[in-house]
């Protein structure tokens, strides 16, 4: 997942070194290519995959838009945020530590931010 340019990227999932997708991305709207383009990647999507692709298709699917919506989290300098409250507004309920009950609990580990521009560091491995 490469970082947006203004709210535009291009997204691509490989399986085993094989590019499996390939979306034109803008905000938060896949735009190319179909049966994907005009879909969000919001809510509605995983019922959408699940119904209407093929099953190893809708996997891929669904974990590249996982990957994308993660990815606007890199529009945001973590290490300024002493914890979860100061994102509240912003992102409430969106995840597990956005909860309610949990935002307070929500500690920053500051300088635990990785730049996954170039790709995976030489250092870390492979997942």
């Amino acid at each position: 997942m490469p970082d947006r340019v203004g709210t535009r990227t291009v997204a691509t999932l490989s399986r085993d070194g094989a590019p499996q997708l390939r979306w034109q991305i803008d905000g938060a709207r896949i735009e190319d290519p179909p049966p994907f383009a005009g879909h969000t990647l919001g809510g509605g999507f995983s019922e959408w995959a699940e119904t209407t692709l093929e099953p190893e298709l809708a996997e891929a699917a669904q974990v590249l838009r996982r990957a994308a919506t993660i990815s606007f989290g890199r529009r945001f300098d973590f290490d300024r945020v002493p914890d979860a409250r100061t994102f509240q507004s912003q992102a409430g309920g969106a995840c597990f530590t956005f909860q309610p009950a949990r935002v307070a609990e929500g500690l920053r580990l500051q300088g635990n931010v990785r730049d996954w521009t170039r790709g995976l560091p030489e250092t870390e491995g492979r997942f």
